[in-house]
């Protein structure tokens, strides 16, 4: 029988707020929780709460990088796939590559 793996952490990747973590970060340095307690209670992971506090970063930012070719450019890509499939063509990766 297969075993199924079952999460550890108190939270999934990139769910806790900005608001969360500055609060988190208040009460730490206030010494009114420790770390693990802390990241517990506001459902943060306990190593990016302590890196946060090290590196004094205070902002959540994007888990994946920002597009390469620009919102503007990847929407009109869009359009064209879209345009693509209407009208019944399946669109193949190096049409839409040269399109970029």
């Amino acid at each position: 029988m297969p075993t199924t793996y079952i999460r550890k952490g108190s939270s999934t990747p990139g769910e806790w707020t900005e608001d969360n973590l500055k609060n988190a970060i208040k009460v730490v340095e206030e010494k009114n929780m420790g770390v693990k307690r802390a990241a517990k209670t506001f459902s943060i992971p306990k190593t990016t709460l302590k890196r946060r506090i090290k590196t004094h970063n205070f902002t959540k930012g994007s888990l994946f990088p920002s597009s390469i070719l620009g919102c503007g450019n990847e929407n009109k890509i869009v359009a064209h796939i879209n345009k693509l499939q209407n009208r019944g063509f399946t669109p193949y990766r190096d049409s839409v590559r040269y399109v970029a």
